[in-house]
């Protein structure tokens, strides 16, 4: 029988687990490993999947224990559908998908639809793990809450931790803990890695434009029906992958030599593709509705006895009647020159009662793929502060002059 510690460090944080937590994430735990057949498979599909998605999560910062989400999420299958509609390795919906950039046409349940990007494992993964990293920064920094927020979105998850006066600075679980956590754990230890063996087939992921399968298999000499079983997102493999981005089409390879080679051709590949990358935004109106995102951040967070929040990620404070920029400032430990600047404010300005002000400087790119249509009554000012972008970002990313409007507001250069 598996021993469940009582202590475990995984996502980057110190979980502390009860005997009533123990005993849920055993439950789990041994429904997973009751077949030895289907253990077989999970594993099999975890040595061929974890290294691209691991690799992912490397590039943007996000811890590699991730890889165990998508295992919970699909069983690491890229045909996985779910009841509420969700496709693919990492189970996104239409509209998360469209707004992480991946290319989903028409309707799912027709037929002739070319393109899922949801059921490619490499685009798929690095759009998790920018989601990931998003939700992290947004729900004070913690990754055990950014994992909850995948099942229960942001929203839900902020609810979640109020309601359950979760401390972020100290994880434990119980028998009480919400469900999805218990399974990743059972998950965690099910598969980690000293039950995973390392063999073929090895995935290359290799970038095109403009071509077909038929000259994918010539150039890599991989034949067509092994491309078509990783590659699962053209749905008409006899037609051209499409012209209005570069795709990554995953390459198996049956030896450590043969990866070398992919990897080589790989590198060659990219260099002569470089510039030609054209990905179009698409409005998300459903994720613009989290901005501004405001939570409460940790419990010991107070500045001169004031209880700070966080607003899209950054330190902030609400105002209260009477509160001047020097006041709030002196709260947050920063100059009133500062404040005054975090907020697009001028020094004669007065503060408007139950408003947020940030008490740090916004970034100047966010990770938000979609666009804001400017509205009647927006200026620079109020969409910068709305999502948490320094002005001086704002306009560089959008060419905009001071004062200047335009119909579309872009956040991020992809």
């Amino acid at each position: 029988m598996a021993q469940i510690p009582s202590q475990v460090r995984v996502l980057d944080s110190d979980i502390t687990i009860t005997e009533g937590g123990r005993a849920k994430i055993l439950q789990k735990y041994n429904s997973l490993t009751r077949s030895p057949k289907h253990y077989q498979e999970y594993a099999q599909r975890c040595n061929t999947y974890f290294p691209i998605i691991q690799e992912a999560m490397k590039e943007h910062g996000v811890p590699s224990d991730f890889k165990y989400l998508a295992l919970q999420e699909s069983a690491l299958r890229a045909e996985a559908v779910s009841r509420s509609m969700a496709v693919g390795y990492w189970q996104f919906k239409i509209a998360t998908a469209r707004e992480r950039l991946l290319r989903v046409d028409g309707d799912p349940d027709r037929e002739d639809v070319d393109v899922d990007e949801r059921m490619n494992i490499y685009n798929s993964s690095h759009a998790a793990a920018v989601y990931l990293k998003r939700n992290a920064q947004y729900l004070n920094g913690s990754w055990i809450y950014a994992l909850l927020s995948y099942n229960l979105g942001l929203t839900g998850c902020k609810n979640y931790i109020r309601d359950n006066r979760l401390n972020p600075m100290r994880i434990v679980v119980d028998e009480n803990t919400h469900h999805y956590i218990i399974h990743f754990l059972a998950h965690y230890f099910a598969f980690g890695d000293s039950n995973i063996e390392n063999k073929p087939p090895y995935l290359v992921p290799m970038e095109f434009v403009n071509t077909t399968f038929s000259k994918v298999s010539t150039t890599t000499g991989t034949p067509i029906e092994n491309l078509q079983e990783y590659n699962k997102w053209l749905k008409n493999p006899d037609k051209i992958i499409p012209n209005d981005k570069i795709y990554s089409v995953v390459v198996p390879a049956n030896s450590v030599d043969d990866q070398e080679v992919l990897m080589a051709l790989s590198t060659s590949f990219k260099e002569e593709l470089k510039g030609t990358r054209n990905t179009s935004a698409v409005y998300v109106p459903e994720v613009l509705e989290l901005y501004p995102f405001i939570m409460d951040v940790a419990p010991d967070s107070t500045a001169e006895n004031r209880a700070l929040i966080s607003v899209n990620g950054l330190k902030a404070i609400y105002a209260q009647k009477g509160d001047t920029p020097e006041k709030l400032a002196q709260a947050g430990e920063i100059s009133e020159m500062e404040f005054l600047a975090f907020n697009y404010l001028t020094a004669d300005a007065s503060l408007e009662e139950g408003a947020f002000y940030y008490l740090e400087k916004s970034p100047d790119e966010i990770l938000l793929s979609t666009f804001h249509i400017w509205e009647e009554g927006d200026t620079q000012e109020s969409i910068a502060k709305r999502y948490g972008i320094s002005l001086e970002g704002l306009r560089k990313l959008n060419g905009l002059k001071e004062g200047e409007q335009r119909q579309k507001i872009f956040f991020s250069r992809n």
